[in-house]
This record gives C-alpha cells, sequence and structure tokens, in this order.
C-alpha cells in the first residue's frame, strides 16, 4: 500500500565560484567581467575529498578558467592535511601565481598559508576557524557565510509552516561531517531562525551523520521515513538532501515539497543580492542556489520580465 505523508525537504545551497581575485578579504566579487589580467596559464585546485559537491566546483571553475584562458588542475587530498600541504608547495614551485583550497581542517588553515608563501591562496567553501588569516594580503575566501546559510533555510521554513498554519513541527535532521564548522552553524542557523520566526522545532529523531554523501543519507533516511512523526527533513547540503528524497521515492511516502515555493524564494533572494551588493550574476545565481546561469537567466526573466543584466541596468540608470 502507498504510503502519504506531507512533508518539505530543504535544500542548502553553497556557492561556488572558480576565480582569483583580489586577496585579503572574504569574498565579495565585483559585478564587472572577470579578465585574465595575470596572464595565468593553470592554477590548482586542491580539495579536502572528491564528493558530488566538488565535482561541480570543480566543474564550474574549470568552465570559467577556459573561458579566461587558462587552466584547472584539480588534486585530491582524501582528507589528509599534509598531503594539501605537500600539493600547495608543488604547485607554487612550479610557479603558480595562486592555489586555490578547500582545507581538509579549517583549525590548520596557517600551515597551507605557509606553504603558499607569497602566492595568492583562495580558500572555498570552508574559511579558515581564525578569521583573522584572511587579513593577509594573498589570502582570501570564497563561499557561503556559514553564519546565514543555515539560518536563510529556518526562515524559508517558517515562512512556510505559517502558511500552513503550523506553529510547532518535528524535523530530521541530516548532518555533514561532526565538528566540521559548516555542519555546526548550518544546524544551529536553521533551528534558531524557526525559534525566531515563532516556529517550535523538535526533534524527532537524533541527528543522521551523512558526512555530505548522497548515499549515505539515502541509506540513513529510508528506514525513518515511515517509521516516525516528522514534519519536514533538513539537510546540510543539497547532496544528503537529494538522497533523503530518493528514500521516500524508494519507500512510497510522497514528498510535498514545495518548489515552486522554494524557487520564488530564491528569486527574490537573487533580485535583493542585485540591488543592496556587486556580485556578478553568477556570483548571485550560486549564492542563490541555482545550478547554472543560463538555468538562473530563464527562471529570472519568465518571473520579472527582464534578464538579471538588463534589471542590473536598470538599478543604474
Amino acid at each position: 500500500m502507498k504510503m502519504k505523508r506531507t512533508m518539505a525537504l530543504l535544500m542548502a545551497g553553497v556557492m561556488s565560484a572558480g576565480m582569483l581575485a583580489g586577496c585579503g578579504k572574504s569574498s565579495s566579487s565585483s559585478g564587472s567581467a572577470a579578465s585574465n589580467d595575470s596572464n595565468l596559464e593553470q592554477l590548482t585546485f586542491v580539495i579536502a575529498a572528491r564528493d558530488e559537491f566538488m565535482s561541480t566546483i570543480e566543474s564550474n571553475m574549470q568552465a570559467n578558467a577556459e573561458d579566461l584562458g587558462f587552466s584547472i588542475v584539480t588534486q585530491d587530498a582524501q582528507n589528509d592535511a599534509a598531503k594539501q600541504i605537500q600539493y600547495i608547495e608543488t604547485a607554487v614551485n612550479g610557479g603558480e601565481k595562486a592555489v586555490i583550497c578547500l582545507p581538509v581542517d579549517a583549525d590548520g588553515t596557517q600551515s597551507l598559508i605557509d606553504a603558499a608563501g607569497e602566492a595568492k591562496l583562495i580558500f572555498v567553501n570552508r574559511p579558515p576557524t581564525n578569521l583573522h588569516e584572511l587579513a593577509a594580503d594573498n589570502v582570501c575566501y570564497v563561499g557561503s557565510d556559514e553564519d546565514t546559510s543555515g539560518y536563510y533555510q529556518g526562515e524559508y521554513l517558517a515562512e512556510y509552516f505559517k502558511a500552513k498554519g503550523k506553529k510547532e513541527v518535528k524535523y530530521i535532521m541530516i548532518q555533514g561531517t561532526l565538528g566540521n564548522v559548516s555542519t555546526t552553524k548550518r544546524s544551529a542557523g536553521v533551528i534558531r531562525a524557526l525559534e525566531d520566526n515563532g516556529i517550535k522545532a523538535t526533534e524527532a529523531q537524533a541527528p543522521l551523520v551523512a558526512d555530505w554523501d548522497r548515499p549515505t543519507a539515502q541509506e540513513m533516511v529510508q528506514p525513518l521515513v515511515a517509521a516516525i512523526e516528522y514534519d519536514c527533513i533538513i539537510s546540510n547540503n543539497d547532496a544528503m538532501a537529494l538522497g533523503a528524497i530518493e528514500a521516500c521515492k524508494d519507500a512510497g511516502v510522497e514528498n510535498d515539497s514545495p518548489n515552486h515555493y522554494l524557487q520564488q524564494y530564491r528569486l527574490d533572494h537573487a533580485k535583493q543580492l542585485m540591488l543592496t551588493t556587486n556580485l556578478s550574476i553568477l556570483d548571485i545565481a550560486l549564492a542563490s542556489g541555482f545550478g547554472s546561469v543560463g538555468h538562473f537567466d530563464h527562471l529570472f526573466k519568465r518571473e520579472f520580465g527582464m534578464t538579471p543584466k538588463q534589471f542590473i541596468k536598470r538599478r543604474y540608470q
């Protein structure tokens, strides 16, 4: 017998952008088009460990680098901090002017900065725990603000449940790696936002630690979806959320995921970024949860009657 349960599944998008910008600060990119003024030939991207999201970041970096006339070489440290130091030193000794890195350990990023020497080091997706390290002229961070990523999830969920007249909800939380700053802040942020918006949130199940992995999340969620009472599944990243969706399908549970509402929320968020920041259209699309500029451009024009580029141009008229 096919079971049915009303639920909302929210996916946390993390901004990823492959770019070499002025360092010594956290990410804030100009709205103007990028150019290869430094005559770069190759940059190394050192990842902590390959997963679905890393592959997405890599492909976007490579596509943008190709447009700018240089290549991206990816090195997988396989969660070994010592390997990351080695890869950075090799790249710098080979004459590369900059290295892009998603650190294995946010507490140990000073060793990576030391390995880079005078070359520019761009951290992506996972900032140093000690943000003072970003004060160096050759170091910067490109990625989402972990203090707000989870909070945006909670705001969305609060609006969704308020529209349904619910003031109390039970949730299943799917978390990334324990101890990781992204896991900690995203998990805390979503619950804080729910409470700030008048929604009492209670655990339906102890947090599921799926280490950012889609198959692991799917395996952990599947026996729960039809066995316990809950109102929503909250995930620290897109891959694990997609695993949860597959688990729901496999268990025969219908997902009342408000996709149109989420899409509208993302478009409104993108519009606000255009009005209040100088981010590029690529960065705005990624920061708002859209996987490609083309898809974002199409949906934005359909909703607002003009392309993002036209909207930004009108802002300055």
